[in-house]
């Protein structure tokens, strides 16, 4: 099961936010709601809340962005509205750094520790900003709730490209002890074999493909893993059987009429070349 309480909308946020709209499509999902009109409409409290964010909206829709982030972060902690706070931190991601996202985040988070969402923008945010002690503190908390939890959108971006920084990433993933996750067994795999440690990185492989054996990114990683280790027929072998299996993926095709090419070059299994379609 995946995918089945993290919202990726936020991560879609610096693509489909349109402040000019922004302000009735926010406020009046708020007006919308029969309990929230009649407190509204009838709490003088309800209405001093309320007012706050129309006057964060209409900031940003002049463009003073500054003074609306100010605001709304603000009620987010005030109020402890998770709709309020994602609209804050949605912001945030607009037009502030990965830094100013996460420490806005993270403090949220300490007033909502059970609010699972926050767990993985805090996880994504503390990866991009290489904070791996709050990473891995929530993907683990990820894990312990749904082993399989989709990731893919927290680990998009988040590959450093300092060396160092590979090395810890790999790290705090090796430390997760978690084999049930293709998305961080592919990404352990990856930083396994840049690192000189394919038998390793084979291992991470094959737990990702048991999981989900069709996925030809993971076919050509494994194929690429096979490679370093000198493991000639065994490239060939997975290619045929992954092409006969889906034989929709292109890549599959390309990959193994460059790798037998290679191998004509090199003067080795020129047997092979000629059943290559076989």
């Amino acid at each position: 099961m995946k995918n089945f309480f993290y919202n990726p909308s936020l991560y879609l946020a610096k693509s489909l936010i349109k402040p000019t709209s922004m302000v009735l499509l926010f406020c009046g999902s708020l007006l919308l709601q029969p309990q929230a009109q009649a407190n509204i409409t009838q709490q003088p409290e309800a209405q001093a809340n309320f007012y706050p964010l129309l006057e964060a909206e209409f900031a940003y829709n002049r463009g003073e962005i500054n003074q609306a982030l100010k605001i709304y972060k603000k009620q987010a902690l005030v109020q402890k509205s998770s709709d309020i706070f994602e609209r804050a931190l949605s912001l945030s991601l607009l037009h502030e750094d990965e830094q100013a996202s996460l420490d806005f985040a993270y403090q949220w988070q300490q007033q909502h520790p059970d609010y699972k969402p926050v767990w993985f923008y805090v996880a994504h945010l503390a990866l991009q900003t290489h904070d791996y002690a709050l990473a891995k503190k929530n993907l683990n908390h990820i894990l312990q709730y749904n082993p399989q939890a989709n990731f893919e959108q927290v680990l998009e971006n988040i590959y450093p490209s300092q060396e160092d920084e590979q090395k810890r990433l790999l790290v705090t993933l090796q430390q997760l002890n978690n084999d049930k996750n293709a998305d961080l067994s592919i990404l352990r795999a990856g930083l396994l074999l840049k690192f000189d440690y394919p038998e390793n990185a084979l291992v991470q492989v094959n737990n990702a493909l048991h999981i989900e054996p069709y996925n030809s990114s993971y076919l050509l990683l494994k194929a690429d893993i096979l490679k370093k280790l000198g493991k000639t027929n065994k490239v060939l072998k997975l290619l045929i059987w992954a092409r006969r299996k889906i034989p929709d993926e292109i890549n599959l095709y390309t990959y193994e009429i460059r790798y037998r090419l290679f191998l004509q070059q090199q003067g080795s299994y020129g047997n092979q070349i000629k059943s290559a379609w076989r």
